[in-house]
């Protein structure tokens, strides 16, 4: 297999002057660059240029994948506009690093796989689409991406046994497309997901009401400088209101924080209780699949059976419509009594037909139940109903 390399970088809170735009060219001849973007990829030779030198001086996204199974997704965020303490909580596998530069923070998400995490056979040119709102996320506050990303390391067995969770973000149940994208793209085992989610909560961030209350309690100045960088097109004011709002609204734990030997145990013991579930489905499906083959070789076996069956059903509906609609008072209770007896005479002699065709064709040496489902209008309560009899006949030697 030929080696492959993918680079993608993205600009979000501003995009590329002229000069940048050359100076990337320079660096690649062959690379597709926009006001926004730049991506490229190597089946020979590689970049030119440290990735994450780029990463800093130009844009504020990236992914790297190779097809020797690595792939690294790496956000820039100027300083100030991330808590470096709460991130810092989840790098305590080989997973997340956390670096800063004099002006940045940068937020690196990387994973070696064993070829069982992600989808080699994709080439990793729509992944950033699909995983670039995380940048916002983590901005915000939502640390859900950060504890999944943590799960990676208890699933591949850097987090000891011991370890406690650095968190219990609420939402876990819930995860939107970008985080489903996330998931899917590292190969986190969704068992897991489901062991650490336990009693966590819906809700991922505070209600619009919350919000609102507080950005209401901020004084008038904060409010000015807050529109002024709105209005100049500062596109981080939403993500730091919303990172500002969560630290001030009261936040309860929905239970004790686990250790990463306890997450593991809960998802042996769920993916356990899946595969046995799954069994019984199988085992239900087939059971109905056995049964449908005896019903069919059972008619196969005695045609006349079926046939007069079939004969006998359709004369009696005949007669149940020659008997007339639905006529209403003493008219309908006259002929109850002689429609009921002459549908039921109509199934006697039916039944006894295939009784003997089916004697006469050597059924004898197997007794076997027909069942006969015998229409008729049976007196009710109201005599205008229709009821139903189940005739049950047996053909016996």
């Amino acid at each position: 297999m030929s080696e492959y390399q993918y680079y993608e970088f993205r600009t979000i809170d501003r995009p590329l002057t002229d000069r940048q735009m050359r100076e990337l060219r320079a660096i690649s001849t062959r690379a597709v660059i926009s006001r926004t973007s730049f991506s490229n990829h190597y089946e020979y030779g590689d970049l030119k240029a440290n990735p994450r030198d780029l990463l800093v001086r130009y844009f504020d996204a990236s992914l790297y994948f190779a097809n020797w199974l690595f792939l690294e997704l790496a956000f820039r965020y100027p300083k100030g506009s991330v808590d470096m303490k709460a991130l810092r909580r989840y790098a305590a596998g080989h997973t997340i690093e956390i670096r800063s530069t004099a002006r940045d923070v940068i937020v690196t998400i990387s994973l070696e796989s064993d070829g069982e995490s992600f989808d080699t056979a994709d080439d990793g040119s729509s992944w950033l689409s699909s995983l670039i709102a995380l940048r916002a996320d983590i901005a915000s506050g939502d640390e859900r991406a950060l504890y999944l990303a943590w799960l990676l390391d208890v699933q591949c067995g850097e987090i000891d046994d011991d370890a406690v969770e650095p968190g219990r973000p609420d939402g876990l149940g819930r995860l939107s497309p970008t985080l489903d994208s996330f998931v899917d793209i590292m190969g986190i085992d969704r068992g897991l997901i489901a062991a650490a989610e336990g009693a966590s909560r819906v809700a991922a961030a505070p209600s619009a009401r919350q919000v609102e209350r507080w950005i209401a309690a901020l004084d008038t100045d904060e409010h000015v400088a807050l529109l002024s960088r709105v209005a100049r097109g500062d596109g981080r004011v939403g993500a730091e209101l919303m990172r500002r709002s969560r630290r001030h609204t009261p936040q309860q734990l929905s239970g004790p924080l686990r250790t990463a030997g306890a997450l593991r145990a809960r998802a042996e013991s769920i993916a356990e209780a899946r595969h046995q579930a799954a069994h019984q489905r199988e085992a239900r499906e087939r059971a109905r699949r056995e049964c449908e083959q005896q019903v069919a070789l059972g008619e196969t076996r005695t045609p006349g059976v079926a046939a007069g069956r079939r004969a006998g059903w359709d004369e009696a509906s005949n007669r149940l419509r020659r008997g007339g609609g639905t006529p209403r008072g003493p008219a309908r209770c006259e002929r109850t009594d002689t429609t009921r007896c002459s549908i039921r005479a109509t199934h006697r002699r039916a039944t006894t037909g295939a009784r003997e065709e089916a004697q006469s064709a050597g059924a004898a040496q197997e007794s076997r139940p027909v069942i006969v489902v015998c229409v008729s209008p049976i007196p009710t309560a109201r005599t205008t109903c229709l009821g139903f009899e189940l005739c049950r006949f047996e053909t016996t030697p």
